[in-house]
C-alpha cells in the first residue's frame, strides 16, 4: 500500500501527538498504488491551483465594477434642515456627456441637486478609476423614518482612455434617515432650519407720509438664508386692513453654491393701493425658523407702517380746469380747428401702423399667456397654473387698474395657493379645470366691461348744441 504525501504527513503528525484516528479516516487517507500516482497528485494540485486563481480573479473584477456608490452624511437630522446626498460614478476611462438621474418623487420631501459635478480619480483594488461626485440637499417636512428607495442612474464612460464609449445604468442603494420635528414648530407651515435667516425691507415712496387716495405703496421683502433653498421660503403675508386693495407680482428666487454651500434669496414685492381717505395700519412681518446648532426657534420682524390718507380737496379740479380755460377770440378756435385738421391728415397713416403694431403685439403676449395657462390646467399642473395666472394679470394690468387673481377667480385662486402653500397638504393632487372655468368666465366679463367703456368713449352723432 502507498501513501498520498499530504495524507502520509497528516497521520505522522497526529501518531506524533498521540491522536487516534478512525479507521473510515485511516481507510480514506490510504489508496491502492496503482489508483494513485504522482502524475495525478500533481494534476489535483493543479486544477485546484487554476479553480482558487480564477475565485480570486472574479471576486476583484466585481467589486472593481461596482458603477456607483451613494451615502447619506447623517443618519439623524431636523426637520427642514438640509442632508446631503453623494452619489459617486465610477469609470475606467473618461466620462462622456451628462450623467442622469431618475430621483424619486417623495411626499412633502424634495431632493435638490446642487452644483456640478467633481471629477477626480479612486483606485479600487489594482484598478484606477475615474470619479464624477454627485451631490444632492434632501429636504423634508414629514418627521420619522425617510426612506430614499432605489432609483436608476445613466451614464456613458469609455472603458478606457483609448476605448470605445459605453453606455452605463446602475441602481442606487435605498438610503433612510431620521427627521426629527423641531420643538414648538407645531403651529408653523414650512420648517427653515439654518443658522442665519437675513430678512430686510423697503418701502417706495421711501416715506410716504403724504398719501392720498389712489396712490399706491410698494412694499420690498429681501430675505437671504444659508444652507437652505428658495423653494422653503414661504411667500410674505399680503394681509391688508379694510379700504387698502394688495397686488403681488411673481417673487424673485436665487439658488446659488458659494464655496460648496448652497445660498438662497427670495424678494417678494407687495403692492398696496389705497382706496378711501382714513388711518390705515399696514401690518408687521414676522419671520421664524429653527437654530439647528442653537437648538432653539429663532424669530425676526419687519416693522409695518401707519398710512394718514387724506381726500382729495373737492375744488381741486374745477380750479384747475377753470385756470386753463382759453380766453381768446373765437376766430382763434377756428384756426387751431384747422390746424388739428392738418396734422391729423398728415399723421393718419403712420400713427394708424404705429397703433396698430401695438395692439398686435399686444394681442400676441396676451394670447399667449391664455394659452399657457389653459395648457397647465389641462395638465393639471398646480405651480406652472399659478405662474401663468400672474403673468396674464400683469400684462393685462396697468397703473390705473391693476388686476388681482383673489378679486378675478375667487375662491378658486385661494384653493390653488393653499394646494400649493398650505402646510396642510394633501396628496390627492390638484384639478386646473375649476379654475379654468372661472378664467373663461373672467375673461369674458372683462371683454363686455371694455366693449361698454369704449362704446361709452365714443363721441354723439348729433351733438346738441
Amino acid at each position: 500500500m502507498s501513501v498520498v504525501p499530504d495524507a502520509t504527513v497528516a497521520i505522522h503528525r497526529c501518531r506524533t501527538k498521540s491522536i487516534s484516528l478512525p479507521r473510515e479516516a485511516m481507510k480514506r487517507c490510504v489508496a491502492p498504488a496503482f489508483k494513485v500516482g504522482p502524475w495525478r497528485v500533481d494534476c489535483i494540485r493543479v486544477v485546484c491551483f487554476v479553480c482558487v486563481a480564477c475565485l480570486i480573479l472574479s471576486t476583484k473584477t466585481a467589486s472593481a465594477a461596482e458603477p456607483l456608490k451613494a451615502s447619506i452624511d447623517k443618519e439623524s437630522a431636523w426637520t427642514g434642515e438640509a442632508v446631503l446626498m453623494v452619489i459617486t460614478l465610477y469609470s475606467p476611462g473618461p466620462f462622456d456627456g451628462t450623467a442622469s438621474f431618475d430621483l424619486p418623487e417623495l411626499s412633502r420631501t424634495a431632493i435638490i441637486k446642487i452644483g456640478n459635478p467633481v471629477v477626480g480619480s479612486e483606485d479600487v483594488g489594482d484598478e484606477s478609476f475615474l470619479t464624477q461626485r454627485h451631490e444632492f440637499n434632501i429636504y423634508t417636512q414629514r418627521s420619522g423614518t425617510i426612506v430614499i428607495p432605489p432609483f436608476e442612474v445613466r451614464f456613458r464612460g469609455k472603458e478606457s482612455f483609448v476605448g470605445d464609449v459605453k453606455s452605463v445604468n446602475a441602481t442606487t442603494s435605498e438610503l433612510k434617515f431620521e427627521s426629527k420635528r423641531p420643538p414648538g414648530t407645531d403651529s408653523l407651515g414650512v420648517v427653515i432650519a439654518t443658522e442665519r435667516l437675513n430678512c430686510e425691507q423697503s418701502w417706495t415712496p421711501d416715506s410716504p407720509a403724504h398719501v392720498k387716495a389712489g396712490d399706491v405703496i410698494e412694499r420690498t421683502v429681501t430675505r437671504r438664508v444659508t444652507g437652505a433653498s428658495s423653494m422653503m421660503l414661504s411667500p410674505a403675508s399680503s394681509a391688508a386692513p379694510e379700504g387698502i386693495r394688495v397686488y403681488t407680482s411673481d417673487p424673485e428666487v436665487v439658488d446659488k453654491v458659494t464655496r460648496g454651500e448652497l445660498d438662497a434669496s427670495r424678494v417678494d414685492t407687495i403692492k398696496y393701493q389705497v382706496q378711501k381717505p382714513g388711518t390705515f395700519e399696514l401690518p408687521e412681518l414676522t419671520f421664524t425658523w429653527w437654530d439647528p446648532k442653537a437648538e432653539k426657534l429663532q424669530q425676526t420682524t419687519l416693522d409695518g407702517l401707519t398710512l394718514t390718507v387724506a381726500a382729495l380737496p373737492v375744488g381741486e379740479q374745477s380750479s384747475e380746469s377753470a385756470a386753463t380755460t382759453p380766453t381768446e377770440k373765437p376766430y382763434t378756435f377756428w384756426a387751431m380747428g384747422v390746424s388739428l385738421l392738418v396734422a391729423l391728415a398728415v399723421l393718419y397713416r403712420p400713427v394708424k401702423r404705429i397703433v396698430e403694431a401695438r395692439r398686435l403685439s399686444y394681442h400676441s403676449v396676451a394670447a399667449r399667456a391664455s394659452r399657457e395657462f389653459r395648457s397647465a390646467c389641462r395638465a393639471n399642473d398646480a405651480r406652472a397654473a399659478y405662474a401663468a395666472v400672474l403673468a396674464w394679470c400683469r400684462i393685462h394690468s396697468d397703473r390705473h387698474e391693476p388686476l388681482s387673481p383673489d378679486d378675478l377667480f375667487g375662491d378658486e385662486w385661494n384653493r390653488l395657493s393653499s394646494y400649493l402653500f398650505a402646510s396642510g397638504r394633501t396628496s390627492s393632487g390638484w384639478s386646473g379645470s375649476p379654475l379654468l372655468h372661472a378664467f373663461n368666465a373672467a375673461v369674458k366679463r372683462r371683454e363686455n366691461y371694455q366693449r361698454q367703456r369704449s362704446r361709452a368713449s365714443l363721441p354723439a352723432l348729433n351733438p346738441s348744441h
